[in-house]
């Protein structure tokens, strides 16, 4: 008696459906893998840009700015703004509380570079707002929001 050999459709089919599962979770997992360490570093970057803060704060006895609160007890630093916040802290000709070449700006006319790269330009800290590009679409520029809630007297730096 003579046995056939091979596959049957159905045992075919089947194993391209659990290879197409598979290979579906595979790319969730890469893709989510891809946008993480994005992600990772721009919650660094936060919590460098909040140290920053704080030791000015301790060293000068003064926050980088003048802080006017609008309602309650917060004050908001949104979008370019950010530039007045950070400035002091790069300027400071006793002591520096940021390193510049980690940090990226956009340039009005020049684009996104790294902040150390603006200074070498000439451009002034003061009109370099701090941010990062968006993990997932690398074309998007979004800047830090600095919350300063004086009532506790303490700051935060968020995406």
């Amino acid at each position: 008696m003579k046995t056939k050999t091979g596959f049957t459709l159905i045992e075919l089919m089947m194993t391209i459906l659990v290879m197409a599962i598979l290979a579906s979770l595979a790319i969730g997992a890469v893709l989510k893998s891809k946008k993480l360490p994005g992600d990772t570093r721009i919650q660094a970057t936060c919590m460098a840009l909040k140290s920053a803060l704080t030791n000015y704060r301790a060293a000068e006895q003064r926050w980088p700015m003048t802080l006017v609160p609008q309602s309650g007890s917060d004050v908001v630093i949104i979008r370019e703004n950010n530039a007045r916040v950070f400035a002091p802290l790069i300027e400071n000709p006793n002591k520096r509380y940021l390193d510049p070449s980690a940090l990226l700006t956009k340039i009005s006319g020049k684009g996104v570079m790294r902040l150390r790269d603006a200074m070498e330009l000439k451009i002034a800290p003061e009109t370099c707002p701090l941010g990062y590009l968006d993990p997932v679409n690398k074309e998007i520029f979004k800047y830090f929001k600095v919350t300063f809630d004086l009532s506790v007297d303490t700051v935060s730096v968020e995406q």
